[in-house]
């Protein structure tokens, strides 16, 4: 994998065909979607942070990602901060475009049932939330979430509770208790 930092805010990225097999990324298809290859591009990242110094420090980038002829691939990152904002609007309007962004989601359920049964529908190794439970018994988790094209990879919370733009006042203050720090999803799946 060949790392080619353009500037400060564009990353290009060289991958073989034996490169592009094991991140799972199937160049025979002539449009190859980000979403597709997100958890790809997570590591391919992580890789370039390392190698080149190239960090995404949780800014909302651009991913276009082109098959070659060779089997290999060739992705392009662009950091958003650095594009101004009627590009951006652009951008963000094109269908044609991914763009990945990381956010902190809140998260509010009517039990303790409900949020066990959401837990179970997201659960996975490595992911991190806090849990507060409010005096009325209520329950609310905060969560790093990362979206695509603004659908959160948590989107199926929805089914089981209602997102709030930030956790409540009340609820990390007096009528709340944060009774799950960090490990949130195995407390909430857990028996009482």
């Amino acid at each position: 994998m060949d790392f080619l930092v353009i500037n400060d805010t564009k990353l290009k990225i060289s991958m073989t065909e034996e490169e592009c097999s094991r991140y799972n990324i199937d160049t025979r298809d002539s449009e190859i979607s980000a979403l597709d290859v997100k958890l790809a591009i997570k590591e391919i990242l992580n890789i370039a942070s390392e190698r080149v110094g190239f960090f995404r420090e949780g800014e909302k980038i651009l991913v276009q990602i082109y098959p070659m002829p060779s089997g290999g691939c060739e992705i392009f990152i662009t950091k958003l901060k650095g594009v101004g904002q009627r590009e951006k609007e652009v951008i963000e309007r094109d269908n044609s475009l991914t763009t990945i962004d990381t956010r902190v989601g809140v998260y509010r359920f009517s039990d303790r049932n409900t949020l066990k049964r959401a837990a179970r529908a997201i659960y996975r190794e490595g992911i991190e939330c806090d849990v507060y439970r409010c005096s009325d018994d209520m329950y609310y988790i905060s969560i790093r979430e990362e979206l695509t094209d603004g659908i959160s990879e948590f989107e199926i919370l929805i089914e089981y509770g209602v997102r709030l733009k930030s956790l409540p006042l009340h609820v990390s203050s007096e009528y709340g208790v944060k009774v799950a720090e960090k490990n949130g999803l195995d407390f909430a799946i857990s028996e009482e």
